[in-house]
């Protein structure tokens, strides 16, 4: 019989994005978060300013664990920033609550935000509804998650971003299937060992 390492329910953490919208840039910041700009803001205005494309990192705030995501927008919506290399910035604040409210597993809360926050969705136009809530799924204790930079490690080298990309894309379809009827994922034969990985971790009997 299997067991399953994630339940049906998940935990939201706040989150904040800024990208350039149709009509320009614009920070957009979940209600819980805004009474707590003075924490996060000089740490969202250091990674906007860094000329990296692909930047993860993390930082300790008063209030718990702010992750930060930077990411290329390849199809920047404002037709006015296509050419000063446009990216997408995405936050989530992990406090202790929501630390503990998925799993008594610190590490594996991690692994799952950090896959999960790079490929939260993101309006195109500021005036649409916007996810500004992470839905991390709980799990239990015995999660684990196969990472291709150590866990303290949160600068992504270049060499494993497409690696990374392709697991986070995994997760997501994975958590979107089904767990009785896992996906068939086509992957590369350099990926079928992570992939083995990533489905027994999830699906191990």
């Amino acid at each position: 019989m299997s067991r399953h390492s994630l339940t049906h329910d998940s935990i939201p953490a706040p989150m904040l994005i800024h990208r350039w919208f149709s009509d320009g840039a614009a920070l957009r910041v979940a209600d819980e978060l805004k009474p707590l700009r003075e924490q996060w803001n000089p740490h969202v205005s250091s990674v906007l300013s860094n000329p990296a494309e692909e930047i993860l990192q993390q930082f300790s705030l008063d209030s718990g664990l702010l992750l930060l995501s930077k990411t290329a927008d390849r199809d920047c919506p404002d037709p006015r920033a296509v050419d000063r290399g446009p990216t997408i910035l995405r936050g989530c604040l992990l406090t202790d609550h929501v630390i503990r409210s998925v799993s008594v597993d610190h590490t594996a809360v991690m692994h799952l935000a950090y896959l999960l926050l790079p490929i939260a969705p993101v309006s195109r136009n500021r005036q649409d509804p916007c996810q500004l809530h992470l839905q991390i799924p709980r799990c239990q204790p015995d999660f684990q998650l196969p990472m291709a930079a150590d866990d303290t490690e949160l600068s992504f080298r270049t060499e494993i971003l497409n690696q990374t990309r392709s697991i986070r894309e995994m997760l997501q379809t994975l958590l979107q299937t089904p767990s009785d009827n896992p996906p068939e994922l086509p992957v590369q034969p350099q990926q079928r060992n992570w992939l083995v990985r990533l489905f027994s971790s999830l699906f191990g009997s």
